[in-house]
This record gives structure tokens, sequence and C-alpha cells, in this order.
């Protein structure tokens, strides 16, 4: 059996009152603390840090590590997002609604409709130009592809349709529900431009 001795004693007590000190003090200085803005600046600057030499590919069809992802999900859109603020949510991004599907020959169709006027950013190789259902339908199939994407598993069972300039259908041999389907095609993961 051990047995405190007084100078122990004194320094758990100390301990405990120290404990005790940062706990109380974090706490009212979190709730005296003002709470942040919330609105943006229009025309201002976000400057974010990442450590480049964590990133394994700028191309997000190869992201892997959290790096990657982060510089991905600020950089490319999906056809749908997770709304800001409520990740429990999914809602159009690039997409003009919510896809709708029909069953046709034993196959899932969801057909997803673009919003119009939307431009891919200028480039030394590329000029502007407005996004469309091509666009789109080659994104997916260079996701599906397993030469191409470490995503392409989630893929399979999958072709891909220009229906006009804003439209596209995405054919599911399998039928599957909009909660495995949707995240599929909502951030940078699923349908990236």
């Amino acid at each position: 059996m051990t047995i405190l001795r007084p100078l122990n004693l004194r320094k758990l007590i100390f301990s405990l009152w120290l404990v005790i000190f940062c706990i109380l003090g974090t706490s009212l200085s979190c709730a005296l603390a003002r709470p942040l803005e919330c609105e943006s600046a229009k025309g201002g600057v976000l400057r974010y840090a990442l450590h480049s030499s964590k990133l394994d590919s700028l191309d997000p069809f190869f992201v892997k590590g959290a790096q990657s992802a982060t510089y991905a999900d600020m950089v490319f859109n999906g056809l749908l997002r997770y709304t800001p603020g409520d990740v429990r949510k999914i809602e159009p991004d690039l997409a003009l609604e919510m896809p709708k599907f029909v069953i046709k020959g034993g196959k899932q169709v969801w057909t997803v409709h673009l919003k119009s006027k939307v431009f891919f950013h200028e480039s030394p190789y590329f000029p502007a130009h407005e996004l469309t259902a091509q666009d789109v339908v080659l994104s997916l199939k260079k996701v599906a592809d397993p030469e191409q994407s470490v995503f392409s598993g989630y893929y399979q069972g999958m072709t891909f349709e220009v229906v006009n300039s804003y439209a596209l259908n995405i054919i599911l041999d399998q039928p599957v529900s909009f909660l495995f389907f949707f995240p599929l095609i909502t951030n940078w993961r699923g349908g990236i431009f």
C-alpha cells in the first residue's frame, strides 16, 4: 500500500486547481468572445495555405490524400453539392434541378439537366467556353475508366449519353436508390468539372 506524502498531495491538489482554472478560463473566454462576422467581402481575396509537398495529384480523378481532396473540393464542381452548413442535404450545383429517373428496359435512366451560362475558366491552352452535356459525359466517362481514375469502381455498370446541349442521361444496369446515386455525382468525385 502506497501512502501519499504531503508533498505529493500538494502537487496533486495544485494540478487539479490548475486544470479547473484552465477549463473555466477557456469556457469564460469563449462565452465572452464576439461571434465572427459571416458576411463575405465582395471582391475580396481568400488565401488558404496547403502543404504542397503533401499534394499527391492535382488531377481530381487521382486524389488520394486529404491535402489533394481539399484542393479538389475548392477548385472543381459536381453536378450536385452538399448543402453548405448542412452536409446531410444535397442540392443542385451544375445541375439545374435534382435529377429524376425512369426505368427503361430494366435499366434505371437518370436525366440531368444542366444550368446554362456556366463557363470554364480561360487558360493558356483553352479559351473560356460554356459547359455542355458533352463535357459532362466526357468527364463521367473518364471517372468510370480504371486507367484514368481511382474512383472507377463506383461507376461500373453505368453508361452516359448526351440528350442535348444541356441534358444528359446516366444509365445504370442495376437500379439503385437516390441515397446511393446522388453522392456519385456530388462535389468533385462525381462528374468533375
